[in-house]
């Protein structure tokens, strides 16, 4: 069950649109709202009057974002302000208070290039919460009827099949699962027993070839997709030392294209 949900302190201008969808999806959920103002490690090279100017930046956005909360009848938001690396405080702050799910919108710039700010592919890089993706052409749905979940079958990929079924007997929805390599079918039979557990209805597409396009295809048609970021290749395994190998090229592609939000599991 998601009952803790983390906002972060953000000018990005689809935070209200992500606050408004959460609202609807999770209204008896705890919210949580941390404003991080940002310091490089050697913060001595910055003087009072710069770090105060920050300071005035976040608690504006801040502001903003409470009266965002407010508007939908939200009074008791948890807030949290502090100084530092905004990734490093952010991830501590979900791991000390026991946070669900981390929002994160994005947009789009103006040469169809993804918007992640370095403190988003900070948190995507670290965070062992999972991450709702609000994407740059998500349209406003008041509910969930269908999760999709693209998977290749792996370790981390179940674990993310797990969590959607569970997050789909908590909004009262159905899934598909999109196959996306050949055989293994402990995979679907695993599925089908969890499944059955929760009294949530799961059905499986495969798409072996031209990914992408059945991703979108089907998400057209659905409200949320969940999948783990989680991939075998060198790039992830080094997301630490460069936070933007921490989503890949299909993943970075949904990001963009995608009509709905994404869930991605760690």
């Amino acid at each position: 069950m998601i009952n803790r949900i983390l906002f972060t302190t953000t000018t990005n201008p689809r935070v209200k649109d992500a606050i408004r969808t959460i609202v609807h999806w999770f209204p008896f959920a705890e919210y949580h709202l941390i404003e991080v103002i940002k310091t490089p490690a050697a913060m001595t090279t910055y003087n009072d009057m710069y770090i105060r100017e920050l300071e005035k930046i976040a608690d504006r956005a801040m502001q903003e974002i409470i009266k965002e909360f407010k508007t939908l009848g939200i009074t008791n938001l948890v807030t949290y302000k502090t100084m530092g690396i905004s990734h490093r405080e952010i991830i501590r702050y979900a791991y000390e208070n026991h946070i669900q799910l981390i929002v994160i919108p994005t947009t789009l710039l103006r040469k169809h290039e993804l918007r992640l700010s370095s403190t988003a592919r900070g948190v995507i890089a670290h965070a062992k919460t999972p991450l709702f993706i609000y994407t740059p052409k998500a349209a406003f749905r008041e509910k969930v009827n269908t999760i999709i979940n693209p998977t290749t079958c792996t370790k981390k990929g179940f674990e993310a099949t797990i969590f959607a079924i569970k997050l789909a007997s908590q909004l009262n929805a159905k899934i598909r699962v999109i196959k996306m390599v050949e055989k293994h079918e402990w995979y679907v039979e695993h599925t089908l027993e969890v499944a059955k557990k929760f009294d949530v209805k799961v059905e499986f597409v495969e798409a072996l070839e031209q990914q992408l396009e059945k991703i979108l295809e089907e998400a057209e048609n659905s409200d949320l997709i969940v999948a783990t970021r989680a991939r075998p290749d060198v790039k992830y395994k080094l997301r630490f030392l460069v936070p933007s190998w921490s989503i890949g090229p299909l993943e970075e592609e949904v990001i963009k294209r995608s009509p709905v939000p994404i869930i991605l599991t760690p």
